[in-house]
Protein backbone atom coordinates (compact mmCIF):
# COMPACT_ATOMS: atom_id res chain seq x y z
CA UNK A 1 0.00 0.00 0.00
CA UNK A 2 1.27 3.36 -1.12
CA UNK A 3 2.63 5.58 1.48
CA UNK A 4 1.17 9.18 1.73
CA UNK A 5 4.00 11.46 2.19
CA UNK A 6 4.49 14.49 4.51
CA UNK A 7 4.24 17.72 2.95
CA UNK A 8 3.28 21.78 3.93
CA UNK A 9 1.57 24.37 1.50
CA UNK A 10 2.30 27.72 1.69
CA UNK A 11 1.73 30.36 -1.06
CA UNK A 12 2.89 33.68 -2.72
CA UNK A 13 1.13 36.57 -4.56
CA UNK A 14 1.45 34.22 -7.74
CA UNK A 15 1.90 30.62 -6.77
CA UNK A 16 0.86 28.16 -4.02
CA UNK A 17 4.07 25.83 -3.08
CA UNK A 18 3.74 22.60 -2.25
CA UNK A 19 6.38 20.89 -0.48
CA UNK A 20 7.20 17.47 0.28
CA UNK A 21 9.40 15.75 2.76
CA UNK A 22 11.28 13.24 0.61
CA UNK A 23 14.38 11.36 2.12
CA UNK A 24 16.45 8.94 0.46
CA UNK A 25 14.43 8.84 -3.06
CA UNK A 26 15.86 8.62 -6.30
CA UNK A 27 14.91 11.91 -8.52
CA UNK A 28 14.70 10.03 -11.75
CA UNK A 29 11.64 8.00 -9.99
CA UNK A 30 9.26 10.61 -9.16
CA UNK A 31 6.47 10.99 -11.48
CA UNK A 32 3.69 13.63 -12.10
CA UNK A 33 0.86 13.74 -13.48
CA UNK A 34 -1.64 16.15 -14.16
CA UNK A 35 -4.97 15.40 -15.47
CA UNK A 36 -7.05 18.60 -15.24
CA UNK A 37 -7.18 19.49 -11.27
CA UNK A 38 -5.76 16.74 -10.08
CA UNK A 39 -2.14 16.82 -9.27
CA UNK A 40 -1.20 13.11 -8.83
CA UNK A 41 2.60 12.67 -7.57
CA UNK A 42 4.15 9.14 -7.35
CA UNK A 43 7.39 8.07 -6.19
CA UNK A 44 8.51 4.30 -5.06
CA UNK A 45 6.45 3.75 -1.76
CA UNK A 46 4.97 7.49 -2.31
CA UNK A 47 1.64 8.21 -3.47
CA UNK A 48 -0.09 11.83 -3.42
CA UNK A 49 -3.19 13.13 -5.07
CA UNK A 50 -4.20 16.96 -4.68
CA UNK A 51 -6.72 18.99 -6.51
CA UNK A 52 -5.51 22.46 -8.04
CA UNK A 53 -7.04 25.00 -10.97
CA UNK A 54 -3.37 25.34 -13.08
CA UNK A 55 -0.94 24.25 -14.69
CA UNK A 56 1.89 22.69 -12.46
CA UNK A 57 5.88 22.15 -12.60
CA UNK A 58 7.84 20.40 -10.35
CA UNK A 59 11.53 21.65 -9.41
CA UNK A 60 14.01 19.55 -6.98
CA UNK A 61 15.63 21.19 -4.28
CA UNK A 62 18.45 19.16 -2.95
CA UNK A 63 19.87 21.46 -0.82
CA UNK A 64 17.26 20.73 1.52
CA UNK A 65 17.81 18.31 4.42
CA UNK A 66 16.83 14.89 3.99
CA UNK A 67 15.53 15.62 0.50
CA UNK A 68 12.69 17.55 -0.21
CA UNK A 69 10.63 17.79 -3.61
CA UNK A 70 8.77 21.96 -4.12
CA UNK A 71 6.03 22.11 -6.71
CA UNK A 72 5.48 25.58 -7.71
CA UNK A 73 1.67 26.03 -8.96
CA UNK A 74 1.01 29.10 -10.68
CA UNK A 75 -2.54 30.84 -9.90
CA UNK A 76 -5.23 31.32 -12.22
CA UNK A 77 -5.93 35.06 -10.78
CA UNK A 78 -2.70 36.02 -9.18
CA UNK A 79 -2.86 37.73 -5.71
CA UNK A 80 -5.93 35.14 -4.95
CA UNK A 81 -6.03 34.14 -1.33
CA UNK A 82 -6.06 30.42 -1.06
CA UNK A 83 -8.26 29.59 2.44
CA UNK A 84 -7.75 26.61 4.14
CA UNK A 85 -4.05 25.25 2.51
CA UNK A 86 -3.17 23.85 6.08
CA UNK A 87 -6.19 22.00 6.24
CA UNK A 88 -3.94 18.75 4.77
CA UNK A 89 -6.48 15.93 5.37
CA UNK A 90 -9.07 18.32 3.52
CA UNK A 91 -7.07 18.62 0.38
CA UNK A 92 -6.10 14.85 0.48
CA UNK A 93 -10.27 14.21 0.33
CA UNK A 94 -11.42 13.59 -3.41
CA UNK A 95 -13.96 17.04 -4.12
CA UNK A 96 -17.33 14.45 -4.37
CA UNK A 97 -20.74 16.73 -4.75
CA UNK A 98 -23.11 15.92 -2.49
CA UNK A 99 -26.70 14.78 -3.79
CA UNK A 100 -29.78 15.31 -1.41
CA UNK A 101 -32.16 12.34 -2.28
CA UNK A 102 -35.79 13.98 -1.75
CA UNK A 103 -37.73 12.79 1.52
CA UNK A 104 -40.55 11.98 -0.91
CA UNK A 105 -39.91 10.29 -4.37
CA UNK A 106 -43.11 10.40 -6.74
CA UNK A 107 -42.76 6.78 -8.90
CA UNK A 108 -45.94 7.21 -10.85
CA UNK A 109 -48.21 10.45 -11.01
CA UNK A 110 -50.96 8.31 -13.06
CA UNK A 111 -54.59 7.48 -11.22
CA UNK A 112 -54.31 4.32 -9.19
CA UNK A 113 -57.64 4.22 -8.30
CA UNK A 114 -58.56 1.53 -10.60
CA UNK A 115 -55.96 -1.37 -10.06
CA UNK A 116 -56.83 -4.48 -7.97
CA UNK A 117 -56.50 -5.22 -4.23
CA UNK A 118 -53.16 -6.91 -4.53
CA UNK A 119 -51.33 -4.08 -5.11
CA UNK A 120 -52.75 -2.40 -2.17
CA UNK A 121 -51.94 -5.65 -0.32
CA UNK A 122 -47.95 -5.48 -1.74
CA UNK A 123 -47.90 -2.18 -0.77
CA UNK A 124 -48.74 -3.12 2.87
CA UNK A 125 -46.50 -5.94 2.94
CA UNK A 126 -43.89 -3.13 1.60
CA UNK A 127 -44.59 -0.86 4.71
CA UNK A 128 -44.64 -3.84 7.01
CA UNK A 129 -40.81 -4.82 6.13
CA UNK A 130 -39.40 -1.55 6.30
CA UNK A 131 -40.86 -0.92 9.31
CA UNK A 132 -39.23 -3.75 10.67
CA UNK A 133 -36.03 -3.08 8.89
CA UNK A 134 -36.03 0.17 11.30
CA UNK A 135 -36.29 -1.20 13.69
CA UNK A 136 -33.82 -3.73 13.36
CA UNK A 137 -31.61 -0.69 12.25
CA UNK A 138 -32.13 0.80 15.44
CA UNK A 139 -31.77 -2.21 17.73
CA UNK A 140 -28.69 -2.53 15.79
CA UNK A 141 -27.05 0.90 16.29
CA UNK A 142 -28.18 0.24 19.96
CA UNK A 143 -24.44 -1.01 20.34
CA UNK A 144 -22.85 1.27 18.11
CA UNK A 145 -20.61 3.99 19.65
CA UNK A 146 -17.54 5.69 18.89
CA UNK A 147 -17.49 8.52 16.18
CA UNK A 148 -20.55 8.48 14.22
CA UNK A 149 -21.20 5.74 15.65
CA UNK A 150 -19.28 3.94 13.30
CA UNK A 151 -17.38 1.00 15.68
CA UNK A 152 -19.16 -2.14 17.13
CA UNK A 153 -17.45 -5.58 18.44
CA UNK A 154 -14.83 -3.74 19.35
CA UNK A 155 -15.12 -5.01 22.71
CA UNK A 156 -14.33 -8.38 22.02
CA UNK A 157 -11.54 -7.71 20.52
CA UNK A 158 -9.53 -5.45 23.06
CA UNK A 159 -11.47 -7.06 25.89
CA UNK A 160 -8.06 -6.19 28.18
CA UNK A 161 -7.43 -2.79 26.89
CA UNK A 162 -10.99 -1.32 27.25
CA UNK A 163 -11.71 -3.18 30.58
CA UNK A 164 -9.52 -0.52 32.03
CA UNK A 165 -11.58 2.30 30.36
CA UNK A 166 -14.89 0.90 30.54
CA UNK A 167 -16.96 -0.94 33.17
CA UNK A 168 -19.64 -2.15 30.63
CA UNK A 169 -19.35 -4.23 27.78
CA UNK A 170 -19.97 -1.67 25.05
CA UNK A 171 -20.95 -4.84 22.61
CA UNK A 172 -23.93 -5.60 24.77
CA UNK A 173 -25.40 -2.90 26.69
CA UNK A 174 -27.43 -0.14 24.44
CA UNK A 175 -27.08 3.38 24.73
CA UNK A 176 -30.19 3.67 26.65
CA UNK A 177 -28.72 1.16 29.62
CA UNK A 178 -25.58 2.75 29.44
CA UNK A 179 -26.92 6.45 29.99
CA UNK A 180 -28.78 4.99 32.92
CA UNK A 181 -25.62 3.34 34.46
CA UNK A 182 -23.62 7.11 34.04
CA UNK A 183 -26.63 9.04 35.73
CA UNK A 184 -26.81 7.05 38.66
CA UNK A 185 -22.91 6.82 39.52
CA UNK A 186 -22.81 10.65 38.65
CA UNK A 187 -25.30 11.19 41.28
CA UNK A 188 -23.60 8.75 43.78
CA UNK A 189 -20.41 9.69 43.42
CA UNK A 190 -20.90 13.61 43.66
CA UNK A 191 -19.31 14.33 47.58
CA UNK A 192 -21.23 16.84 48.76
CA UNK A 193 -18.50 17.84 51.23
CA UNK A 194 -16.21 18.26 48.76
CA UNK A 195 -17.67 20.67 46.34
CA UNK A 196 -18.27 22.70 50.22
CA UNK A 197 -15.20 22.99 50.58
CA UNK A 198 -13.84 24.09 47.20
CA UNK A 199 -17.10 26.65 47.21
CA UNK A 200 -15.61 27.97 51.01
CA UNK A 201 -12.41 28.01 50.02
CA UNK A 202 -12.78 29.85 46.82
CA UNK A 203 -15.65 32.22 47.60
CA UNK A 204 -14.26 35.51 48.34
CA UNK A 205 -17.07 36.51 50.85
CA UNK A 206 -15.63 33.95 52.95
CA UNK A 207 -11.70 35.13 52.70
CA UNK A 208 -12.39 36.59 56.33
CA UNK A 209 -13.07 33.11 57.47
CA UNK A 210 -10.54 31.31 55.34
CA UNK A 211 -6.63 32.74 56.62
CA UNK A 212 -4.68 30.42 54.40
CA UNK A 213 -6.31 31.96 50.80
CA UNK A 214 -8.33 30.42 48.17
CA UNK A 215 -7.03 27.16 46.92
CA UNK A 216 -3.61 28.27 44.19
CA UNK A 217 -4.48 26.08 41.39
CA UNK A 218 -8.28 27.22 41.42
CA UNK A 219 -6.67 30.77 41.17
CA UNK A 220 -4.79 29.92 38.58
CA UNK A 221 -7.20 28.08 36.35
CA UNK A 222 -9.96 31.20 36.97
CA UNK A 223 -6.66 33.55 35.05
CA UNK A 224 -4.94 31.71 33.05
CA UNK A 225 -5.56 33.16 29.22
CA UNK A 226 -5.99 30.12 26.80
CA UNK A 227 -3.89 30.69 23.43
CA UNK A 228 -7.67 31.19 21.38
CA UNK A 229 -8.20 33.92 24.15
CA UNK A 230 -5.22 35.83 23.36
CA UNK A 231 -5.47 35.67 19.50
CA UNK A 232 -9.35 36.76 19.99
CA UNK A 233 -7.99 39.70 21.71
CA UNK A 234 -5.47 40.38 19.21
CA UNK A 235 -8.50 40.37 16.32
CA UNK A 236 -5.99 38.03 14.64
CA UNK A 237 -6.62 34.53 12.97
CA UNK A 238 -4.90 30.98 14.03
CA UNK A 239 -2.66 29.36 11.83
CA UNK A 240 -1.77 25.94 11.96
CA UNK A 241 1.94 25.30 12.56
CA UNK A 242 3.56 23.35 10.24
CA UNK A 243 3.87 20.22 13.05
CA UNK A 244 0.09 20.31 13.38
CA UNK A 245 -0.55 19.89 9.51
CA UNK A 246 1.74 17.10 9.96
CA UNK A 247 -0.24 15.75 12.07
CA UNK A 248 -3.39 15.83 10.18
CA UNK A 249 -1.48 14.05 7.09
CA UNK A 250 -0.91 11.31 9.16
CA UNK A 251 -4.28 10.62 10.20
CA UNK A 252 -6.46 8.00 7.85
CA UNK A 253 -8.70 9.36 5.84
CA UNK A 254 -11.43 6.92 6.02
CA UNK A 255 -14.43 7.82 4.40
CA UNK A 256 -17.49 8.39 6.56
CA UNK A 257 -21.44 8.39 5.76
CA UNK A 258 -22.71 11.33 7.45
CA UNK A 259 -26.28 11.41 7.67
CA UNK A 260 -26.49 14.27 10.65
CA UNK A 261 -24.38 16.33 11.69
CA UNK A 262 -26.08 17.74 14.68
CA UNK A 263 -25.00 14.90 17.09
CA UNK A 264 -21.90 15.06 15.88
CA UNK A 265 -21.56 18.71 17.17
CA UNK A 266 -23.30 17.96 20.45
CA UNK A 267 -20.88 15.03 20.85
CA UNK A 268 -17.32 17.58 20.17
CA UNK A 269 -18.77 20.05 22.98
CA UNK A 270 -18.78 16.91 25.45
CA UNK A 271 -15.37 16.53 24.22
CA UNK A 272 -13.75 20.25 23.83
CA UNK A 273 -15.55 21.26 27.30
CA UNK A 274 -13.67 18.19 29.16
CA UNK A 275 -10.22 19.41 27.36
CA UNK A 276 -10.17 23.40 27.89
CA UNK A 277 -10.99 22.61 31.73
CA UNK A 278 -7.92 20.61 31.57
CA UNK A 279 -6.23 23.36 29.58
CA UNK A 280 -7.54 25.85 32.57
CA UNK A 281 -6.26 23.02 35.17
CA UNK A 282 -2.51 22.72 34.05
CA UNK A 283 -2.19 26.48 32.68
CA UNK A 284 -1.71 25.15 28.92
CA UNK A 285 1.07 22.75 29.90
CA UNK A 286 -0.64 18.88 30.29
CA UNK A 287 0.94 16.39 32.96
CA UNK A 288 0.78 12.96 33.46
CA UNK A 289 -2.94 13.44 34.65
CA UNK A 290 -4.59 15.20 32.07
CA UNK A 291 -5.33 12.14 30.22
CA UNK A 292 -7.55 10.95 32.73
CA UNK A 293 -8.95 14.74 33.49
CA UNK A 294 -10.42 14.80 30.00
CA UNK A 295 -11.28 11.30 29.75
CA UNK A 296 -13.07 11.16 32.83
CA UNK A 297 -14.80 14.93 32.38
CA UNK A 298 -16.53 13.86 28.90
CA UNK A 299 -19.40 11.14 29.26
CA UNK A 300 -18.97 10.56 25.69
CA UNK A 301 -15.36 9.25 26.17
CA UNK A 302 -15.98 7.56 29.77
CA UNK A 303 -19.34 6.14 28.79
CA UNK A 304 -19.36 6.30 24.80
CA UNK A 305 -22.34 8.72 25.10
CA UNK A 306 -24.05 9.04 22.18
CA UNK A 307 -26.21 12.00 21.74
CA UNK A 308 -28.65 12.04 19.40
CA UNK A 309 -30.68 15.22 17.82
CA UNK A 310 -34.14 14.16 18.39
CA UNK A 311 -34.06 13.46 21.90
CA UNK A 312 -30.85 15.84 23.40
CA UNK A 313 -29.71 19.08 22.83
CA UNK A 314 -27.40 21.46 23.43
CA UNK A 315 -28.51 22.43 27.17
CA UNK A 316 -28.81 18.76 27.99
CA UNK A 317 -24.97 18.47 26.75
CA UNK A 318 -24.08 21.08 28.82
CA UNK A 319 -25.60 19.65 31.97
CA UNK A 320 -23.58 16.99 31.44
CA UNK A 321 -20.24 18.33 30.78
CA UNK A 322 -20.79 20.83 34.32
CA UNK A 323 -22.25 17.67 36.17
CA UNK A 324 -19.30 15.52 35.63
CA UNK A 325 -16.82 18.81 36.53
CA UNK A 326 -18.23 18.89 39.68
CA UNK A 327 -18.18 15.16 40.29
CA UNK A 328 -14.83 13.86 39.11
CA UNK A 329 -13.01 17.59 38.62
CA UNK A 330 -9.68 18.22 40.86
CA UNK A 331 -11.54 21.96 41.50
CA UNK A 332 -15.19 21.04 42.03
CA UNK A 333 -16.38 24.82 41.40
CA UNK A 334 -19.08 25.86 39.99
CA UNK A 335 -17.34 29.53 38.72
CA UNK A 336 -14.80 27.43 36.97
CA UNK A 337 -17.49 25.30 34.95
CA UNK A 338 -18.97 28.74 33.72
CA UNK A 339 -15.69 30.26 32.71
CA UNK A 340 -14.87 27.02 30.60
CA UNK A 341 -18.51 27.23 29.25
CA UNK A 342 -17.37 30.88 28.13
CA UNK A 343 -13.82 29.16 26.45
CA UNK A 344 -16.39 26.53 24.67
CA UNK A 345 -18.21 29.34 23.01
CA UNK A 346 -15.40 30.83 21.63
CA UNK A 347 -13.76 27.76 20.34
CA UNK A 348 -16.67 26.43 18.82
CA UNK A 349 -17.24 29.25 16.20
CA UNK A 350 -13.85 28.71 15.02
CA UNK A 351 -12.20 25.55 13.08
CA UNK A 352 -8.84 26.26 13.63
CA UNK A 353 -9.70 26.88 17.21
CA UNK A 354 -11.15 23.18 16.97
CA UNK A 355 -8.67 21.58 15.13
CA UNK A 356 -5.93 23.07 17.24
CA UNK A 357 -7.62 21.57 20.67
CA UNK A 358 -8.34 17.95 19.01
CA UNK A 359 -4.68 18.31 18.10
CA UNK A 360 -3.56 18.80 21.07
CA UNK A 361 -6.08 15.59 22.86
CA UNK A 362 -4.72 13.91 20.17
CA UNK A 363 -0.99 14.19 21.82
CA UNK A 364 -2.16 13.74 25.10
CA UNK A 365 -3.79 10.59 24.82
CA UNK A 366 -1.12 9.57 22.61
CA UNK A 367 1.41 9.63 25.40
CA UNK A 368 -1.24 7.11 27.78
CA UNK A 369 -0.73 3.72 27.91
CA UNK A 370 -4.32 3.02 27.71
CA UNK A 371 -6.28 5.87 26.97
CA UNK A 372 -4.60 6.03 23.58
CA UNK A 373 -8.02 3.91 22.16
CA UNK A 374 -9.47 7.49 22.15
CA UNK A 375 -7.84 8.56 19.47
CA UNK A 376 -9.25 5.43 17.35
CA UNK A 377 -12.74 5.95 18.41
CA UNK A 378 -13.08 9.56 18.35
CA UNK A 379 -10.43 12.15 17.82
CA UNK A 380 -8.82 10.78 14.38
CA UNK A 381 -12.69 10.65 13.48
CA UNK A 382 -13.23 14.24 14.54
CA UNK A 383 -10.00 15.74 12.60
CA UNK A 384 -10.89 14.53 9.29
CA UNK A 385 -15.09 15.48 10.05
CA UNK A 386 -13.91 19.39 10.94
CA UNK A 387 -11.57 19.36 8.26
CA UNK A 388 -13.86 18.94 5.66
CA UNK A 389 -17.17 20.12 7.19
CA UNK A 390 -18.57 23.11 4.81
CA UNK A 391 -20.56 25.29 7.25
CA UNK A 392 -18.88 26.21 10.32
CA UNK A 393 -19.78 28.62 12.96
CA UNK A 394 -23.76 28.30 12.89
CA UNK A 395 -23.55 25.57 15.86
CA UNK A 396 -21.11 27.91 17.99
CA UNK A 397 -23.83 30.24 17.79
CA UNK A 398 -26.77 28.15 18.93
CA UNK A 399 -24.02 27.31 22.13
CA UNK A 400 -24.00 30.64 22.20
CA UNK A 401 -27.50 31.48 22.70
CA UNK A 402 -28.70 28.53 24.32
CA UNK A 403 -25.93 29.46 27.68
CA UNK A 404 -27.05 33.18 26.95
CA UNK A 405 -30.57 32.29 27.37
CA UNK A 406 -30.50 29.99 30.42
CA UNK A 407 -31.13 34.00 32.46
CA UNK A 408 -33.80 33.92 35.14
CA UNK A 409 -33.55 29.79 34.08
CA UNK A 410 -29.97 29.33 35.31
CA UNK A 411 -31.22 28.11 38.98
CA UNK A 412 -33.34 25.56 37.18
CA UNK A 413 -30.18 24.70 34.62
CA UNK A 414 -28.13 24.06 38.04
CA UNK A 415 -31.49 21.95 39.66
CA UNK A 416 -31.36 19.79 36.69
CA UNK A 417 -27.91 18.43 37.55
CA UNK A 418 -29.71 16.60 40.43
CA UNK A 419 -27.17 17.14 43.00
CA UNK A 420 -28.51 19.84 44.71
CA UNK A 421 -25.92 22.33 44.51
CA UNK A 422 -27.90 25.12 45.34
CA UNK A 423 -28.47 23.29 48.80
CA UNK A 424 -25.00 22.50 49.29
CA UNK A 425 -24.01 26.36 49.09
CA UNK A 426 -26.91 27.40 51.04
CA UNK A 427 -25.59 25.47 53.69
CA UNK A 428 -22.26 26.66 53.55
CA UNK A 429 -23.95 30.14 53.81
CA UNK A 430 -26.00 29.52 56.49
CA UNK A 431 -23.33 28.45 58.68
CA UNK A 432 -20.83 31.06 57.53
CA UNK A 433 -24.01 33.68 58.69
CA UNK A 434 -24.02 31.24 62.07
CA UNK A 435 -20.42 31.89 62.76
CA UNK A 436 -20.61 35.69 61.84
CA UNK A 437 -23.61 36.40 64.49
CA UNK A 438 -21.86 34.18 67.28
CA UNK A 439 -18.89 36.61 66.43
CA UNK A 440 -20.62 39.77 66.95
CA UNK A 441 -22.40 38.60 69.62
CA UNK A 442 -18.97 37.70 71.56
CA UNK A 443 -18.12 40.99 70.67
CA UNK A 444 -21.13 42.71 72.26
CA UNK A 445 -20.30 40.67 75.13
CA UNK A 446 -16.96 41.48 74.99
CA UNK A 447 -17.97 45.39 75.08
CA UNK A 448 -20.20 44.79 78.21
CA UNK A 449 -17.91 43.46 80.24
CA UNK A 450 -15.12 46.39 79.19
CA UNK A 451 -17.99 48.76 79.92
CA UNK A 452 -18.25 47.06 83.08
CA UNK A 453 -14.97 46.70 84.10
CA UNK A 454 -14.64 50.38 83.33
CA UNK A 455 -16.92 51.43 85.88
CA UNK A 456 -15.96 49.05 88.10
CA UNK A 457 -12.46 51.21 87.61
CA UNK A 458 -13.92 54.47 88.61
CA UNK A 459 -16.14 53.42 91.29
CA UNK A 460 -12.82 52.28 93.02
CA UNK A 461 -11.05 55.33 91.76
CA UNK A 462 -13.74 57.64 93.59
CA UNK A 463 -13.07 55.50 96.87
CA UNK A 464 -9.82 55.95 96.68
CA UNK A 465 -10.00 59.83 96.27
CA UNK A 466 -12.70 59.99 99.50
CA UNK A 467 -10.23 57.98 101.24
CA UNK A 468 -7.38 60.21 100.67
CA UNK A 469 -9.68 63.36 101.66
CA UNK A 470 -10.64 61.71 104.66
CA UNK A 471 -7.15 60.48 105.41
CA UNK A 472 -6.11 64.11 104.95
CA UNK A 473 -8.83 65.85 107.00
CA UNK A 474 -7.84 63.44 109.82
CA UNK A 475 -4.17 64.78 109.79
CA UNK A 476 -5.39 68.40 109.89
CA UNK A 477 -7.36 67.48 112.81
CA UNK A 478 -4.66 65.85 114.32
CA UNK A 479 -2.72 68.73 113.85
CA UNK A 480 -4.68 71.48 114.94
CA UNK A 481 -4.89 69.56 118.78
CA UNK A 482 -0.96 69.26 118.95
CA UNK A 483 -1.03 73.24 118.05
CA UNK A 484 -3.78 73.61 120.98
Amino acid sequence: MPITPLFTLSQTSTHILLTLTLPYIRVGDAETLIEGKRLSFSCKSYLLKLNFDDELKAIYDPNVSNGTLTISIPKSVPNTNFKDLDLTTKLLQPKIPKVYRPKIEVIDSNDLSGTDSDDEVFESEVSVLDHLENIEEQERSETKYGFNLGFSNEFRKLREELREISSVDLDLVGWSEKRRIRLALEKSDFDKNRYQSDYFLNTPKFLPHNPEGPDMLFTSSMSYVPFYLDITSQLTSLKLSPTDSTTLTKIPNTPQTITSTYPLNLGLTSLLFSYMYDLRLTAGEPNVESAWNVWKLSAVMCYFESYHSERDGVRGVLEDCCRRAVCYGYCRSWELCEKVVEDLIVVVKDRRFVLKCLIEMRGIFERSETLYLMNKFYLEGYLVWVQGEEEWGEFGGEVEEVWRGLGRDFGRFRGGLGLGLREAEEEVDKSIEDVEEEDEDEDEDEDEDEDEDEDEDEDEDEDEDEDEDEDEDEEADEEDEGED
